[in-house]
């Protein structure tokens, strides 16, 4: 497989690219057109005034766009990502585009969160089914050369650990800037060890650029059409990195995203204990907890914090555990200054 970045596909990319620039430049035309906003009301969503949800609607178009003219103008088709057959490719985009459907629905109409996880799972799971690339059987560790075979329960297995990625990141959208950093970080640790599918990697990662310039300034955000698709499409290239090549090991996947989960599974214990649905939103996310303006530089740093302390000492189990101390503190310290800052009211 050819690893260099042609000419074709530069040229295709940079098209892309600037029309998506464009069409952020006219946002308010294409939010009005398809009315699409994300409204405040004073409790949960706290900015200022309506703001436009098309961010994942220009991201899965300009994706859908790049993959569909990439498989006409180059001879491998869609090896570039791992699809090497036309059944699974229409079974790729079918999924692809069934969860952005689903993410644009709950943006625009408020789906309930127990019918949003069954359809997640169900469109995921009848993926895995059809593209053997993806499914987990065998789960490798960095400190131990034993391997766990998954056999007959791998695609209810691999469907969890999509489905628990693009959950966990969904709730990690909270503040600008957070989601966009988070997929850039997943991104870049890709690029240091997929060298084969480089050309899509450097356009998604300029997607996403382009997309955290305008949300950082207030002017757009994903929606969950944007976070399903982002974190889909991540999700998958991990999981075929993972399989085709063995770049690394699940644990080494499960550090990528350790912040995002723990703190998807903190607040969904706390939901239960609530007598609340696990699912429904809140205001105890850790970015809600930070209350300074530094807290997204906080956030980042937590959340490349295992990742890097692995490629630094090579050690999963203290980057884990650092990684538990230092968030427990944070949590720990944030909570104790929400209750005095209460108590002064």
């Amino acid at each position: 497989m050819n690893f260099e970045i042609s000419q074709t596909q530069m040229i295709l990319s940079v098209i892309i690219l600037f029309l998506n620039v464009i069409c952020y430049l006219k946002l308010e035309k294409i939010s009005k057109y398809i009315r699409l906003y994300d409204y405040p009301d004073g409790i949960r969503k706290l900015h200022k005034i309506k703001t436009s949800l098309v961010g994942g609607v220009l991201i899965f178009l300009s994706i859908l766009f790049y993959m569909i003219f990439f498989s006409y103008l180059n001879t491998n088709k869609f090896e570039f990502f791992y699809l090497f057959s036309n059944k699974s490719t229409l079974l790729f985009f079918s999924s692809f585009t069934l969860i952005f459907i689903l993410g644009f629905l709950d943006d625009k109409y408020s789906i309930s969160p127990d019918k949003k996880l069954l359809c997640l799972f169900f469109i995921i799971y009848l993926y895995v089914l059809s593209d053997s690339t993806v499914s987990i059987e065998n789960i490798t560790f960095s400190f131990t050369d034993q391997t766990i075979k998954i056999n007959k329960s791998s695609p209810i297995f691999t469907t969890l650990f999509v489905v628990t990625f693009i959950i966990c990141s969904n709730m990690f959208d909270g503040i600008n800037g957070q989601s966009s950093l988070f997929f850039i970080f997943t991104i870049f640790v890709l690029l240091a060890l997929n060298q084969a599918i480089l050309s899509y990697l450097l356009f998604l990662l300029i997607l996403i650029l382009i997309f955290f310039y305008f949300n950082i300034k207030g002017k757009v955000f994903l929606g969950d059409n944007g976070i399903f698709v982002t974190s889909f499409i991540i999700a998958i290239l991990y999981l075929k990195t993972y399989n085709i090549y063995g770049a690394f090991n699940f644990d080494q996947m499960i550090l990528i995203s350790l912040i995002p989960l723990i703190d998807m599974i903190r607040v969904s214990i706390l939901r239960i204990f609530n007598g609340k649905n696990p699912m429904s939103p809140d205001r105890n996310h850790i970015h809600h907890l930070f209350k300074n303006k530094f807290r997204l530089i906080f956030i980042i740093f937590l959340t490349i914090l295992p990742t890097s302390l692995y490629f630094i000492i090579n050690n999963f189990f203290i980057s884990f555990v650092v990684t538990i101390i230092f968030y427990v503190v944070i949590v720990l310290n944030c909570t104790k200054n929400q209750k005095k800052i209460s108590s002064l009211k």
